[in-house]
């Protein structure tokens, strides 16, 4: 049989160590990220900031920590910190789709309608992956986006199947003139999100196709 060595001994020691100590720098990046999210729930903003930060300074590449701390800073108005933060989530996972569209309803609100249609497109195929592969990650869905492109106010119920991101595209086209496909955007956009129908009745941002028979088709087809 042969002889544990004091060096051998050292190594399974340093190993063990190191296990320890990455279980607990998760544990630790977790307990951070829930809290985040527990302040955010209860409108604790500033705090919920700090405990997403210090998410983020044990694992700079936690993506939901940085899509987390873009949302929160969207609910402050900083738009430009949090586009900061969802950028930075898509690059440590590029079919991020919650971050994509996040980063979507900034840039409409913005007005930069062209980046806008990009990321939310890519939310829409991103979570299409998504759903190919099963993936689950757990975490409850987070969504700044509201529907205030033309409109007043409004909330509806986000369909995880991207409904809204659907309908912000709509909107982009509408507003570009390009009616067929903001009707095709909006057509599928209410298939997958019902309650999408009466805000698009009243919604501003339709207005250049508002009289076309196509939408008055679409509006009235329910």
């Amino acid at each position: 049989m042969k002889r544990v060595t004091t060096n051998h001994l050292l190594v399974i020691t340093i190993i063990v160590n190191m296990s320890c100590f990455i279980s607990a720098c998760g544990s630790r990046q977790k307990a951070h990220f829930n809290r985040g999210l527990t302040h955010y729930n209860r409108g604790q903003l500033e705090q919920s900031i700090a405990e997403y930060q210090k998410a983020i300074q044990i694992k700079p590449d936690f993506a939901q920590a940085h899509n987390n701390l873009g949302n929160v800073y969207y609910n402050q108005g900083k738009l430009e910190e949090a586009v900061v933060e969802y950028q930075g989530a898509i690059a440590i996972n590029p079919n991020y789709a919650k971050a994509h569209y996040n980063l979507g309803v900034v840039y409409h609100q913005q007005g930069k309608l062209e980046q806008a249609a990009v990321q939310y497109q890519q939310a829409i195929a991103s979570n299409s992956k998504e759903g190919k592969r099963g993936n689950n990650s757990g975490v409850t869905y987070s969504d700044p986006g509201r529907l205030v492109f033309g409109m007043a106010g409004g909330n509806p119920t986000t369909n995880p199947n991207y409904g809204r991101a659907h309908y912000y595209l709509a909107q982009i086209y509408s507003v570009k003139n390009e009616k067929e496909q903001a009707i095709e955007w909006l057509e599928k956009a209410i298939v997958l999100e019902a309650g999408l129908m009466e805000y698009s009745k009243v919604d501003r941002g339709f207005d250049n196709i508002r009289q076309s028979p196509e939408f008055q088709r679409l509006i009235n087809s329910q």
